[in-house]
C-alpha cells in the first residue's frame, strides 16, 4: 500500500485543493468546497459555547451558521480574525460571505458578473449585494491555514499552473489510492502473469493490471526498503501511467521546490512508466526535486559511475539513457555503453547541470527529464511479471548505486540492499539467458568498492555546485 494512504486528509489539504480548483478555472467546485470549510470553521471556533446558547433557545431550535457567527462575534473570538476589520464591518462580512455559503448550498450557483464578482441574491431581510470571490477564498484559506503567504505565492508563482495541477492530484491520488486499498484483488493477483500487447490498448485497463504489479513489486521489495508512494490517475486525455518507488530511508532528508506529501515529486525514484508505446523501468526524479537531480549528473560524471557500468557493460546491453519532454515524451535515446567515455556524453551532463541552475534561479517546476537511464521494453512484447521484476531490481540496484554516491555516509546500509536485491534472484543479476552473479561475485565486487567509497576520500556532489 503507498505510504500516503495511512495519512487523514487535513482541512489546510482541502483548503489547497480548494484553491487549486479555484486557480485552474474549475471555480464551482472551489466554492462547494469552500462553503463547506466555512461552515465547519465557524462550528468548531464557538462548539464551547454552543450548548451555553441553546439553553435559552426552544427546545427544537435549529442551531445555525448565523447563530455561530454571531456567537464568534459576541464572545469576541473574532480578535484573531484574519480580515483584521472594525468590529461592525467585519460581522456585515462574515454574514455576506453566509449568505454566499448559503446559495452556494442550497442553489445553483450562476450569479457572476465575471469569473471574480458575484452577486448575492436580494432577500427580505437584505439588498442584492456583490461580492468579490477571491476575497471569500482568501479567508477560507487564512483561516483555516493561517498561511497568508502561501496563499499569495499560490496566486503570484510563475508556475501557479503547475502548482495547482500538483496539489490537484496529489489529493485525487490520495482519495483514489484510499479506495484501492480497499479492493480486494487477491484472486487477480494469483492469476495476474505479466501483460500482453492488448493490455496497452487501454490505459483504464492497463492501470489495473499495474496496481497489481505495484502490489507484486511490494511484496518483493518491502525488507529492502522500497516503497510504492502513488499510482498515478487517469483519464481518456492522459498519455501515461507512473508508478514510483523511494526509499523512506531517506525522506526526512528530502526538500524540494513544492511543500508535498508526494515524496517522488521531490526525490529520485526507481519507476516503472507505461505508455500505449512502452513499458519503462529506470530512474526518475520529480518535477519539484532540484537536490536530487543535480546529484545525480554528478554522478553520471563520476568515476563510480563508470566504473559500474563498466564492470556490468556485458550484462547489460539494452541500458538506455534518454531525454524526455513533458514528462514522458522521448525525444532522444541511446545505449549507454555506447557513449559513456565520449565527449558527448560530458556536454549531456554538463547541459543539465546548467539547464538545473537556470530552474532554481527562476523557481521553475521540471517537467523534462536529462540523462535518464533505464530499460524501455516495447508494449508489443509479451513482458512477464518475473521479466518486469529482474528488470525492476537491475534498476533499482543501480539507483542504490546513486545513493551511496549522494549518501556516502550510509553505504554499508546501501551496499546491504543491493546485496539483498542479488540474493532474491539467487545471485543472478539479470535473468536466467544471462551472466550468473554468484554471492562470491558480489563479496568480491563490495571489496572492489572499497577504496572508491572511502568516506575520506568521498564528497557530497552538491558541495561542488554553485547556484
Amino acid at each position: 500500500m503507498p505510504e500516503n494512504v495511512k495519512k487523514k486528509f487535513t482541512e489546510k489539504e482541502y483548503a489547497e485543493y480548494m484553491l487549486a480548483n479555484r486557480y485552474l478555472g474549475y471555480t464551482d467546485l472551489a466554492l462547494f468546497i469552500a462553503a463547506v470549510l466555512f461552515e465547519n470553521f465557524f462550528m468548531k471556533k464557538v462548539k464551547n459555547y454552543k450548548q451555553k446558547y441553546l439553553a435559552n433557545k426552544p427546545q427544537y431550535y435549529n442551531f445555525s451558521l448565523s447563530d455561530a457567527i454571531d456567537i464568534y462575534m459576541d464572545k469576541n473570538l473574532c480578535q484573531s480574525d484574519v480580515l483584521k476589520m472594525e468590529k461592525g464591518r467585519l460581522k456585515h462580512q462574515l454574514h455576506l460571505f453566509r449568505r454566499l455559503r448559503n446559495e452556494i448550498a442550497h442553489e445553483s450557483v450562476q450569479n457572476f458578473h465575471n469569473k471574480s464578482i458575484y452577486r448575492i441574491k436580494k432577500t427580505q431581510t437584505h439588498p442584492s449585494e456583490d461580492i468579490n470571490l477571491d476575497d471569500f477564498f482568501l479567508y477560507v484559506y487564512n483561516s483555516i491555514a493561517e498561511d497568508i503567504k502561501n496563499f499569495n505565492f499560490f496566486k503570484k508563482n510563475p508556475n501557479k499552473t503547475l502548482l495547482q495541477d500538483y496539489k490537484l492530484k496529489e489529493i485525487d491520488e490520495r482519495m483514489l489510492s484510499k479506495e484501492e486499498s480497499q479492493l480486494n484483488i487477491e484472486s487477480k493477483y494469483k492469476n495476474f502473469s505479466g501483460f500482453i500487447a492488448k493490455d496497452f490498448e487501454n490505459l483504464f485497463n492497463l492501470r489495473d493490471k499495474m496496481l497489481i504489479l505495484q502490489k507484486y513489486l511490494s511484496r518483493s521489495l518491502e525488507d529492502v526498503g522500497l516503497k510504492p508512494t502513488i499510482l498515478t490517475p487517469i483519464d481518456t486525455t492522459s498519455a501515461y501511467i507512473w508508478m514510483p518507488f523511494v526509499d523512506m530511508e531517506f525522506i526526512e532528508s528530502s526538500s524540494g521546490i513544492i511543500d508535498t506529501e508526494r515524496h517522488n515529486l521531490i526525490m529520485g525514484s526507481t519507476s516503472i512508466l507505461v505508455t500505449p508505446l512502452d513499458l519503462r523501468i529506470y530512474i526518475d526524479f520529480g518535477g519539484g526535486d532540484l537536490e536530487f537531480r543535480t546529484s545525480y549528473q554528478k554522478f553520471l560524471q563520476s568515476k563510480e559511475f563508470k566504473t559500474y557500468i563498466k564492470r556490468f557493460e556485458n550484462i547489460k546491453p539494452s541500458l538506455k539513457i534518454f531525454e524526455t519532454r513533458w514528462y514522458s515524451f522521448i525525444v532522444d535515446t541511446k545505449n549507454i555503453t555506447d557513449i559513456i567515455n565520449l565527449e558527448d556524453f560530458k556536454k549531456q551532463t554538463e547541459n543539465a547541470l546548467i539547464f538545473l541552475k537556470k530552474a532554481k534561479a527562476e523557481n521553475n517546476i521540471i517537467t523534462s527529464g536529462r540523462n535518464l537511464l533505464g530499460f524501455i521494453l516495447p508494449s508489443d512484447e509479451d513482458l512477464s511479471k518475473e521479466f518486469i521484476l529482474e528488470r525492476f531490481h537491475d534498476i533499482a540496484h543501480l539507483y542504490y548505486e546513486y545513493l551511496i554516491y549522494k549518501y556516502p555516509s550510509h553505504k554499508r546500509t546501501l551496499r546491504e540492499k543491493q546485496k539483498s536485491l542479488l540474493e532474491k534472484h539467487e545471485a543472478k543479476y539479470l535473468n536466467k539467458k544471462e551472466q550468473e552473479f554468484s554471492m562470491d561475485n558480489l563479496n568480491d565486487y563490495n571489496q572492489d568498492y572499497e577504496d572508491i567509497y572511502d568516506d575520506d576520500y568521498h564528497e557530497d556532489p552538491m558541495n561542488s555546485i554553485k547556484f
